[in-house]
């Protein structure tokens, strides 16, 4: 009997819809902003950022532990070696300011693990917590949770991956420019849930599943519009 991961379905359509609600708020935002009235109550943000993801793994080289529909279930002792690794990750975050210093919207982006290409599709929060004078520099805080898609990666052959659950806490600084723009360098914690399910090509009753948590230090500098 094989074990097979439950499909989710539902995942794909939330994202989609997510997305098409960023969409709108920009264009509703874009359209809204020769508003005076309309303009200081949602006022449009986008926030794009760059960074690596910093952690420490168990590299690859173990048995994963499997079933068999004749044998049953085997177990292997581990045998691996733990490295540093550091990874690319791009981010947008397109929302609207509630207030002045609180901003709601839609975060998504591109995040690389080693071996996977994840795409993440959340709902995001940022907040200025200390500002000394309006207008100027602050330390500002945000919040990412939901779910990364393996929509654009590619498996090897009887390897079928996954997404799961992310969620992303940082905290930063922003400091404006004379354009209205301004820069925001953030510090965080980066978590991915990600699933393989490997199915060997010699005897299709015999499969493995492996569940990896992801868990990185994240630096990112970008630009809020």
């Amino acid at each position: 009997m094989n074990m097979k991961l439950i499909n989710m379905p539902n995942i794909k359509t939330l994202a989609i819809l997510a997305l098409s609600i960023s969409l709108a708020i920009n264009v509703y935002a874009q359209e809204e902003e020769n508003t005076p009235a309309a303009k200081k109550k949602y006022d449009f943000v986008n926030i794009t950022e760059v960074g690596s993801m910093f952690g420490r793994v168990k590299a690859n080289y173990y048995y994963y532990p499997s079933y068999s529909s004749y044998y049953g279930p085997t177990q292997y002792d581990d045998s691996y070696q733990v490295r540093n690794v550091a990874n690319i990750t791009l981010q947008t975050f397109n929302g609207v300011y509630l207030d002045p210093k609180t901003a709601v919207g839609i975060t998504t982006g591109v995040d690389w693990f080693n071996t996977s290409l994840v795409v993440p599709i959340q709902l995001g929060a940022r907040r200025q917590i200390i500002q000394k004078r309006e207008g100027g520099a602050a330390i500002i805080a945000g919040l990412d949770a939901g779910y990364g898609t393996t929509w654009f990666h590619e498996d090897n052959p009887n390897i079928k991956t996954t997404g799961g659950f992310t969620i992303s806490p940082t905290i930063g600084y922003k400091i404006p420019n004379r354009s209205g723009s301004a820069w925001v360098l953030n510090f965080g914690y980066k978590h991915q849930a990600l699933t393989l399910t490997d199915v060997q090509n010699y005897d299709e009753n015999y499969s493995s599943i492996e569940s990896r948590n992801h868990n990185r230090l994240v630096v990112r500098l970008g630009l809020e519009f």
